[in-house]
């Protein structure tokens, strides 16, 4: 695990300018764009005083949200490792080509660990496990859905410890970072938009880490199949 962690910050230095470019075009309007919508959906629920709802609506959207934000980033992975030259539109031309499949999955995905999550929330987080890699297998394989979904969980199983702890550091991580981010915001101005952009620009920072080390990880495991 440790290797495949260098091998993410080391991708994540050497193509740090390609990743600003990223988060500029794509990271950053998809992060918007559903927070948008999370935001409006929510605000019936938040008026009528069900919270609940709120918080599901919420986090439905940060999953299909976060498997978008890997696609293009994936896509990069898949570049740097293959040693081909690529130019920032090889990876805006392939990423769209995953986006809608992608979408779909996520959208079934959300839902299944929206309801383990409602399950005494353990087998929420089994899942998002499990289910983690489907992204990777379809970018990194060109695997079916199907075939991909089958890739992710026996991923999942033999890598189930491993994959909790560096989602629990990841977690830690973004929450100091988001902390830093918050007093920065509310040092600057109170307007909401303004700390919303500033939990937009850390997380566009610090997924591509996570991305790069999970992908990593998932081509090691497929080279021992």
């Amino acid at each position: 695990m440790k290797s495949e962690f260098l091998n993410g910050v080391s991708i994540y230095r050497y193509e740090f300018k390609t990743i600003m470019i990223i988060g500029i075009t794509m990271a950053i309007p998809i992060q918007i764009f559903f927070l948008f919508f999370s935001n409006y959906l929510s605000v019936p629920y938040v008026l009528m005083g069900i919270p609940i709802w709120q918080n599901i609506i919420q986090m439905f959207f940060i999953m299909v949200s976060f498997s978008l934000l890997q696609v293009p980033f994936i896509v990069l992975f898949r570049f740097h490792v293959s040693d081909f030259d690529f130019s920032y539109k090889d990876i805006f031309i392939q990423s769209f080509r995953y986006f809608f499949l992608l979408y779909l999955t996520s959208i079934f995905t959300a839902l299944v660990c929206i309801m383990g999550m409602f399950m005494f929330v353990l087998p929420g987080i089994l899942l998002l496990v499990l289910l983690l890699a489907i992204p990777q297998s379809i970018i990194l394989e060109e695997n079916n859905l199907w075939k991909s979904i089958r890739y992710s969980i026996s991923f999942g199983k033999a890598n189930l410890g491993k994959l909790l702890f560096i989602l629990f550091i990841f977690f830690l991580f973004d929450i100091f970072l988001s902390y830093l981010a918050y007093v920065t915001a509310i040092y600057i101005s109170n307007l909401s938009i303004i700390i919303n952009f500033f939990f937009i620009a850390i997380n566009g920072l610090l997924i591509p880490i996570f991305i790069f080390t999970l992908s990593s990880m998932y081509t090691s495991w497929n080279k021992k199949l």
